[in-house]
């Protein structure tokens, strides 16, 4: 076997490559073509500069800024029992002892993209695959660093920050959560590290980005070093045996305004999302863990259909399982049967999900003591370790998925899942056991892509909800995914954070990823940002800190779980949970992250508004220079320019308000005020407005008068208008849901 990935002609001139019937991270390749269907010219100068010396400091201003530079690349690998490492060309061919590096440069959607293709003589083992690129970063500047999977770090940091190393004490059970069991970071000031895709946003709104098109050569790993001016972009290819050519590089470089850039990389990548819609629903897992049973899921169901939450899906997480890895029976907390469940839940108006961790096993477990060949193993025969879990039986293990009885086992658990025990949505977990081990014929990418396309396979028209993967090699293949790490019952896991662990559970470590990968939401999937959290107990956020997870997984997510007791909400509660509905698509205009400091422009349809945060425990000031006028449920009306504070851990989130000499200025029935109208017309007659069908509360309505008038009709009825202790002149109207009216 060899690894192989559309490979050029020995000898080719490197000119248009076919993609026919390869998978680009999700989808197939097509090459650009200008408006009259010929070819786009293709050009392999204008990036490549030859490394003289090393890049100059990093200036103070993006204006100012050198653009990125490709410089050279260089590949290490063992042919014949010889080590060779050799720098090569990015603008043509380059020969090495048993091996041609073939690399092109050309134009491509407004970018310019990067192709290297290996192409052995024979059969040689691969070590590393580098193509260093000069590129400065201001120290004003912020390096976007997607994390390796759906629980990895992934934020904006600062130049002079650094990615901590796992303690090597902590690195024997959790390293196999993240790419600490694949990539070794140099670590060091300034040192920032991501995967797939990353970029540099500048202080002006613009931003540089690199992307890899194509992951099957490898997962591609960007490394900022922002003290030096360097990129490094990285593949993982150690230990990877090729005796064919190899498309190993294909990255694809863009400048401009920031969200115009992410967009053009992700229409590049050519993937189409699969069809599903926004969501909310409830889990078991972050109130009971693994303390479940078919009572209390039933109780639960029962609360929410009796309070007439509108909800779409109920999903049993971890607990109902025999073991770690047997999926096929449940234990004796479940006596009915999962059948016999799935359709209670059915019956109340809900969609049942389940929890199923494919790819792994414990100790513990029938499928461990009956089946130890099925788990993989490493170079040296040993088990392969997967993570660890206390609240399981400690270590678990991967699955060696290409084993044959393993793939018929694994098929049989979703046929279980779908048909016999009728389950709609299936939660994907621990997913990236599927790759821990480097195969010697095919790169760890494409080893967990191709694992990905057959669970979708095996899925069928099931909701998939992914997670716990690395995030490329799911693109396009589930409806839904995680984003971020567990949400915790505190802010922050103070001691997981001081060893390094990346993939730990933590609020603020999840909603750091849910602000990054934002742009990722109706461009591959829709983003599960994890669950939300009202009730007060049995757990250590403040209030505050709830209501900043809740706002924000409303604005940034699109899969909302909670896994609170609806019957032990107050009315505060109660009143917040119902102000997700209906579920809104947003359009971001721009987003700002800085430490702590988050402002955030978005608009639902004509409605603009401005989500102002601070995710840390002090307070934080926001300059506001546009003159508009805002309005907030904490803050009221705020007019023109100025700033507004914000407390600890808190979020405000204002309604921009039109201009004109009547406008809605805000309403408090919605997360965002507005947002639970489905009428508004204001003209020379007055105002026609109602709620939409999906609104379930009622909602006080203050609108802004700007004229002179003494009273304003509202739906027929005049209203009189009055004036507020800051000056401006108002009109309240109540209006209710027609259900509780």
């Amino acid at each position: 076997m060899s690894a192989t990935n559309a490979p050029p002609t020995r000898g080719s001139s490197m000119g248009p490559v076919s993609d026919e019937g390869q998978a680009r991270l999700g989808g197939p390749r097509v090459e650009p073509r200008a408006r009259d269907g010929a070819p786009v010219e293709t050009s392999s100068a204008s990036l490549i500069e030859a490394a003289k010396s090393r890049a100059s400091a990093p200036t103070a201003t993006a204006a100012t800024t050198p653009a990125p530079r490709l410089l050279e690349g260089r590949v290490a690998y063992r042919a014949g029992g010889v080590a060779t490492s050799t720098a090569f060309a990015l603008d043509g061919e380059t020969r090495a002892p048993g091996l041609s590096i073939e690399a092109r440069v050309r134009d491509h959607r407004g970018g310019r993209r990067l192709e290297v293709h290996l192409v052995p003589d024979g059969e040689l083992a691969l070590e590393a695959l580098t193509v260093d690129v000069a590129w400065p970063v201001p120290d004003d500047a912020r390096i976007f660093a997607n994390g390796y999977q759906s629980w990895t770090e992934t934020r904006m940091f600062a130049p002079k920050e650094r990615i901590r190393r796992m303690i090597p004490i902590a690195r024997g059970m959790l390293a196999p959560f993240g790419d600490e069991a694949i990539f070794r970071a140099r670590g060091g000031r300034g040192v920032i590290h991501g995967f797939t895709y990353g970029y540099v946003q500048h202080a002006d709104g613009s931003a540089a980005l690199a992307g890899s098109l194509d992951e099957n050569g490898g997962y591609t790993i960007l490394e900022h070093d922002a003290g030096r001016g360097r990129l490094a972009v990285q593949k993982d290819v150690a230990g990877l045996v090729i005796d064919a050519p190899l498309r190993a590089v294909d990255v694809l470089f863009l400048e401009g305004h920031e969200p115009e850039v992410v967009e053009r990389y992700f229409d590049a990548l050519e993937i189409a999302p699969r069809e599903a819609k926004h969501r909310a629903g409830w889990t078991s897992w972050y109130h009971h863990y693994t303390h479940i049973s078919e009572a209390l899921i039933l109780e639960n169901v029962e609360a929410f259909a009796r309070a007439k939450i509108p909800l779409e899906l109920f999903q049993i997480d971890d607990g109902y399982q025999r073991g770690i890895g047997d999926w096929l029976e449940a234990n004796e907390k479940f006596p009915s049967g999962m059948a016999a469940l799935a359709k209670k839940i059915r019956e109340a108006g809900f969609r049942p999900g389940i929890w199923i961790a494919p790819f792994i096993c414990d100790a513990k477990s029938k499928l461990y003591a009956e089946h130890r060949d099925w788990i993989a193993r490493d170079e040296r025969g040993r088990l392969v370790k997967a993570g660890f879990n206390p609240l399981w039986s400690g270590t678990f293990y991967a699955l060696d998925v290409d084993h044959p009885e393993v793939r018929a086992y694994v098929a049989r658990v979703f046929e279980n899942a779908r048909a016999t025990w009728g389950f709609e949505l299936l939660k994907l977990d621990f997913l990236y056991a599927a790759a821990l081990v480097q195969r010697k014929n095919k790169p760890r990418a494409r080893a967990m892509r191709e694992a990905m396309e057959w669970l979708r396979g095996l899925a069928g028209d099931a909701l998939l909800l992914g997670c716990g993967v690395p995030l490329a090699s799911a693109f396009g293949l589930v409806e839904y995914c995680r984003i971020g790490a567990d949400v915790s019952m505190s802010w922050e896991e103070r001691m997981l954070a001081l060893i390094g662990a990346r993939e730990r559970l933590s609020t603020i470590n999840s909603l750091q990823n849910t602000i990054a990968r934002r742009h990722l939401t109706g461009r591959v999937w829709l983003n599960d940002p994890d669950v939300f959290v009202l009730r007060d107990e049995k757990n250590h956020l403040t209030r505050a800190q709830r209501g900043t997870l809740f706002k924000l997984n409303a604005l940034f997510g699109a899969l909302l779980f909670t896994s609170d007791d609806v019957r032990r909400y107050d009315d505060g509660a109660l009143r917040a949970l119902r102000s997700l509905f209906p579920l809104r698509t947003v359009r971001f205009e721009r987003v700002v992250q800085d430490g702590p400091r988050l402002e955030a422009h978005f608009s639902i349809g004509a409605r603009r508004y401005l989500c102002l945060a601070s995710l840390g425990p002090r307070s934080v000031s926001f300059a506001l220079p546009i003159d508009e006028t805002r309005w907030s449920r904490e803050a009221g009306f705020l007019h023109g320019a100025g700033t507004h504070d914000v407390a600890p851990f808190s979020t405000t989130i204002f309604h921009r308000v039109d201009e004109g000499p009547v406008a809605l200025a805000g309403a408090t029935g919605h997360v965002f005020p507005g947002a639970e109208l489905g009428e508004l017309v204001i003209d020379a007659e007055g105002v026609r407005v109602a709620l939409d069908e999906g609104a379930q509360q009622e909602s006080t309505l203050t609108f802004l008068v700007r004229d002179e008038r003494q009273e304003l009709r509202v739906n027929g009825a005049a209203q009189p208008v009055v004036a507020t202790p800051s000056g401006a002149r108002i009109v309240q109207v109540l209006l209710t849901p027609p259900a509780s009216s």
